[in-house]
């Protein structure tokens, strides 16, 4: 964090804002539960699709024109390089031989931001589509306003542009599907996505801190040792309506985030900042928007935090994270009226 100029008042905030919240968590996996019609709900059961296939297929010009909607209350100048992107032949589209799995933006300081994608004519392609656009057009801004030097943005702020074009792709979707099953599986996966990334690489970073806090302390890292916090850490985050026990608790040896730097935290406080952020550019001021742009404009030419702040988000307080329960939970509440009914 220190490298980052991250002050330690960002995770702190993090870890006790989450678990403030785990009623919220609690509270969809107890729905699940119901949904599935399950005795002894297990951790697997937390893949299971809840509203089977939407009606809602693409192919990839028809992605590129719903993207470009989608986007639009990020401002024409953001559109026009979403425009030179899609179609410029910088996109890998379709799947091959030997070709790499999923995806991903990239490119250097004086070439235009290449995607690799993997299409299917599916709702998920269109979100990766717009996911990856956020980082190429986060990368176009970065490396034409900033001199070589700054060219490039850490993790900490990567996530955040990508992940703030998902936002509003889900709340262009909220604003224009009406059919109760399509709108359904909209905020299933808006749930799912937040349930995977803010709520689930938080219990990461956790189980993160104690491996480092006991090693510090000289206390011997035991395979019974990290099963038995693991397990209990589990237990705690997904609550009562999860059956305790069983191999949920080895998970982490599993997990190679564990094996590199002190960096998981970063996906849950961008979770929660794109959120919080794809409301104000959609609901918000053009001034928001405009510092939105701003920070797409940066780079590392500033302290990840100092640039967000600039952004509208100021991270070392809780109030971007508290903007991102309610969301959740204003999302879960339609989805649970959507299955009553």
């Amino acid at each position: 964090m220190a490298d980052n100029g991250v002050p330690s008042v960002v995770y702190d905030t993090l870890i006790k804002e989450v678990n403030s919240h785990l009623d919220l968590l609690h509270r969809y996996v107890a729905l699940r539960k119901k949904i599935l019609g399950l005795k002894d709900l297990q951790m697997w059961d937390m893949y299971v699709p809840l509203t089977g296939k939407p009606s809602l297929t693409y192919n990839f010009d028809q992605a590129k024109e719903e993207a470009k909607k989608a986007l639009a209350p990020l401002g024409e100048d953001y559109l026009k390089h979403v425009d030179y992107i899609f179609n410029n032949r910088v996109i890998d589209v379709v799947e091959s031989k030997n070709k790499v799995t999923g995806a991903y933006s990239g490119g250097a300081y004086d070439t235009d931001p290449y995607e690799l994608l993997n299409w299917e004519n599916n709702v998920d392609s269109l979100y990766t589509l717009v996911h990856e656009t956020g980082h190429s057009v986060h990368s176009w801004y970065t490396r034409n306003n900033q001199p070589y030097v700054y060219g490039d943005y850490p993790i900490f702020v990567a996530e955040i542009a990508s992940t703030t074009n998902e936002n509003i792709l889900t709340e262009y979707f909220l604003d224009h599907i009406t059919d109760p099953k399509t709108r359904a599986f909209v905020l299933n996966y808006y749930l799912d996505s937040f349930k995977g990334t803010l709520f689930r690489q938080t219990q990461f970073a956790e189980f993160e801190q104690f491996v480092h806090e006991a090693d510090a302390q000289g206390e011997p890292l035991t395979a019974e040792t990290l099963d038995k916090f693991y397990g209990d850490l589990n237990q705690r985050y997904y609550g009562d309506a999860v059956e305790p026990g069983g191999d949920i608790a080895k998970e982490w040896a599993r997990i190679p985030h564990f094996y590199y730097n002190f960096y998981v935290y970063q996906y849950a406080t961008g979770f929660a900042a794109a959120t919080a952020l794809a409301n104000k550019v959609v609901h918000g001021t053009p001034e928001e928007r405009d510092a939105y742009i701003g920070y797409l404009k940066s780079g590392s030419s500033d302290y990840p935090t100092e640039i967000m702040k600039r952004a509208g988000v100021d991270m070392t307080k809780p109030d971007y994270l508290e903007d991102a329960f309610k969301t959740f939970e204003k999302r879960l509440d339609e989805f649970e009226s959507l299955l009553n009914a």
